[in-house]
């Protein structure tokens, strides 16, 4: 089993760490800004708090889980022969500078409180060395069923799709928990209608999967629910935009 280490002490770094101890590999070192995480980390994990990065032994792999900012900083640090990996959907392998460099994107979201299946989470990987390739793979195979190789360019894109599928949807979710609210109303009455349009794109696609107002060409109810949002400007623009978006779907289908 390879010997990793670990530069970070966020959400994926704690999600990969304890990933990993849980398949048998070890964990060598963690290393945080934040002195009290690492070793909070370290503990978990079963391993050493490292002091500094430019000191850190050398292992098979090395895991950079920080800010996207400080990436290219961080692996310039490390020898150009230890194999350095960054866990980014967003930043290019180049960013690492020269030597034995890769990705290693987790594309999941991450929160500290909410336990991760890794074994069905796609992990997109790269590397500068086929040699390195193999390597990442074999690490990932350990931890999911879903790992395969693809170049920054490709990863960039893959990013900008999770955003909308993850994040937007997910603040789409706050406007909608807010909107109940303001009526004495709880979240729990939209769940079964989240999950059964999450379960429904699975196996047809979202723009067949498509359904509401805007999808029926239904002026009367679309008018009816922007007069509710009269008080919210932001939001109203908001509505009409992505009913507006359906509605220019709707030709194509």
């Amino acid at each position: 089993m390879p010997k990793i280490s670990i530069i970070g002490s966020g959400n994926v770094a704690t999600h990969l760490a304890k990933a990993l101890k849980s398949k048998g590999i070890e964990i060598v070192e963690i290393w945080s800004r934040d002195g009290n995480k690492a070793e909070v980390l370290a503990h978990q994990a079963g391993a050493e708090r490292a002091e500094f990065i430019r000191t850190m032994k050398s292992v098979d792999l090395m895991i950079i889980a920080i800010a996207d900012d400080a990436i290219s900083a961080a692996s310039h640090f490390l020898e150009e022969d230890q194999l350095a990996v960054h866990t980014s959907g967003s930043v290019s392998l180049e960013a690492l500078g020269p030597g034995r460099r890769g990705v290693f994107y987790p594309l999941q979201t991450f929160s500290k409180d909410k336990e991760v299946d890794f074994s069905h989470v796609p992990i997109c990987l790269e590397a500068r060395f086929k040699d390195d390739e193999v390597i990442l793979k074999e690490v990932a195979d350990i931890l999911s069923d879903g790992a395969q190789m693809v170049n920054s360019d490709q990863r960039k894109y893959i990013h900008l799709a999770a955003v909308f599928a993850c994040n937007f949807t997910n603040q789409m979710f706050s406007i909608a928990e807010d909107i109940l609210k303001g009526q004495g109303l709880k979240l729990d009455l939209l769940l079964p209608l989240i999950e059964e349009t999450t379960e429904k794109i699975k196996t047809i696609s979202p723009r067949q999967a498509q359904t509401g107002p805007a999808r029926r060409g239904d002026m009367h109810v679309l008018n009816s629910h922007l007069d509710l949002l009269n008080d919210n400007p932001d939001l109203r623009s908001l509505y009409g935009d992505l009913s507006e978006r359906i509605l220019k779907n709707n030709d194509n289908l």
